[in-house]
């Protein structure tokens, strides 16, 4: 059978699923591969080309311009090389442990190799997408190119938090088995020069990493997509037997390879010990598989209510998700988020909000957080879908005057203050229709561009902070320019200043 078809039937259900935990995905080098990322392979010949240009040729012919005759000869001559047309990939940990020294160097030549040259594939896109919708959580990686956060960035502020684990040595703070998008680097990241890819380092885990980690694996199903299964750090570290006699990984490893691929020993061997718990799926390749599972869950969504349990101290530092212990569900119009929140995934192209599934969705987004049975309210909640929000918070109002003599104060949650202060701007008196001039032809437009009325007040409400009393202001000046202030924690202000500076009577006039 070609194609994704086998994997999609199995993977599917898998996905779908509404048990706990999550699957788990294991990425190797060929999931970047389409991104421009190179291959253990061919990442070998561009190591080759570029050392032998630089120390060979002193820099006389640039790497693009050796040929493969010569870099060839060259690296088969080193005692660490590993002959075999089939075998360029297993030296690669030695090409890196033996040609890019000293660290300042292999750091410099890593990134620049490990940069997605084509942008991020659309494999990874969908797996973003997927993490959003609660089918993934937790993404293990031997890569360390940065395709897959950028496409969770690529979300964000959808995805609120994005926790990296073993950035660098001991680097475990943020690991959380709640966590709703979670990436944990098994060989470090190079901007750390904690990468792992010398024949010595991928040799062994961390045990603190792998201590860590290895309940999480025994209690998930697991996907490995675009892995060799070369290193002895993964096959024989990660995945190593853990009690005599016990069948490891009872939840199944479901390893992804490319059609007429052949497996590595490693794998092969694993395959043996695990027996039913391990089952083989052939691919056309990371991209293609994830294209077809996005077709299968299309319109599924996975509302991950995690709560509390699901964030860290790092994230809860974080104003609008800090709990106000004296607010209650009851403080909260309901209706209001109901309409908001289902407008919002319709967007986001999430599974269709019910009544139902609200509070999970509000828990979900750190608008709620469960404690002892019951839920508390959020500053954000307060702030967005507040019945009566200044008892909570006086200073969360704009203040709006007019040629420095007419004001007003906005109140209500941010969805009305948004509502009625975008309504005023779009008034005549503050936004007046202009018939400029041509040449030949006059032409209508308003004073000031709509949509840039609309980012200003927008970020006015999201990004100001609200721990400061005082209250944001818009000042109006008719004919010359419209100043959005806010205050920063520093307090000091911040403004975005909106002019008109009236064209030349004879350029313009009212309608």
């Amino acid at each position: 059978m070609t194609g994704n078809q086998e994997a999609v039937s199995v993977l599917g259900p898998l996905l779908r699923s509404t048990e706990e935990p999550c699957p788990l995905i294991l990425l190797g080098a060929g999931a970047s591969f389409r991104s421009g990322v190179p291959t253990a392979a061919e990442a070998v010949k561009q190591i080759a080309r570029l050392v032998y240009s630089e120390r060979e040729l002193k820099n006389a012919r640039p790497p693009e311009r050796v040929k493969p005759s010569e870099w060839e000869s060259w690296l088969q001559g080193f005692a660490w090389f590993v002959p075999g047309n089939d075998r360029l990939a297993e030296n690669f940990p030695l090409a890196v442990e033996h040609l890019l020294v000293p660290a300042e160097f292999r750091k410099r030549v890593l990134l620049d190799l490990m940069r997605p040259a084509n942008g991020i594939s659309a494999g990874y896109k969908t797996l973003a997408d997927f993490v959003l919708r609660g089918l993934i959580r937790t993404m293990f990686t031997t890569n360390f190119d940065t395709c897959l956060p950028d496409a969770l960035r690529e979300r964000q502020p959808h995805i609120r938090h994005i926790h990296e684990v073993n950035r660098g040595p001991g680097d475990y703070d943020q690991f959380n088995v709640y966590s709703k998008c979670q990436i944990i680097w098994l060989h470090g990241r190079a901007e750390q020069y904690s990468d792992k890819n010398s024949t010595g380092e991928v040799g062994a885990l961390d045990p603190g990493l792998v201590s860590l980690i290895r309940p999480v694996l025994n209690a998930s199903p697991i996907i490995v997509i675009g892995y060799r299964g070369s290193e002895p750090s993964i096959m024989e570290g990660l995945f190593s037997q853990n009690k005599e006699g016990r069948l490891d990984f009872p939840n199944g490893v479901y390893w992804c390879t490319r059609h007429a691929e052949s497996l590595h020993p490693n794998v092969e061997a694993f395959a043996r010990r695990l027996g039913t718990n391990f089952r083989l799926l052939r691919i056309d390749g990371f991209d293609e598989l994830f294209a077809d599972l996005s077709m299968e869950l299309a319109g599924y969504d996975r509302y991950a209510g995690t709560g509390a349990a699901g964030r860290t101290q790092h994230d809860i530092q974080a104003f609008d998700e800090r709990v106000t212990e004296q607010a209650t569900l009851d403080d909260l119009h309901l209706d209001l988020a109901l309409s908001i929140l289902r407008e919002y995934c319709q967007k986001l192209g999430r599974a269709p909000l019910t009544r139902e599934m609200l509070p999970t969705l509000m828990r979900e987004q750190g608008l709620i957080v469960p404690n002892s049975g019951s839920d508390k309210v959020t500053a954000g909640a307060l702030l967005l879908f507040g019945k009566r929000t200044q008892d909570f918070f006086p200073q969360a109002v704009v203040s709006l005057t007019e040629a420095g003599k007419k004001r007003e104060i906005y109140e209500g949650n941010l969805i009305a203050q948004h509502r009625a202060l975008l309504q005023k701007l779009e008034t005549a008196d503050v936004n007046p229709q202009l018939k400029l001039k041509g040449r030949r032809q006059h032409t209508d437009q308003t004073a000031y561009p709509p949509r840039v009325l609309v980012e200003l007040l927008v970020n006015m409400l999201v990004h100001r902070d609200y721990q400061v009393p005082e209250p944001s202001s818009i000042e109006l000046h008719p004919g010359s320019e419209i100043v959005f202030r806010i205050q920063e924690h520093s307090r000091r202000k911040s403004q975005a200043r909106l002019s008109l500076r009236m064209m030349a009577a004879s350029s313009c006039r009212r309608v």
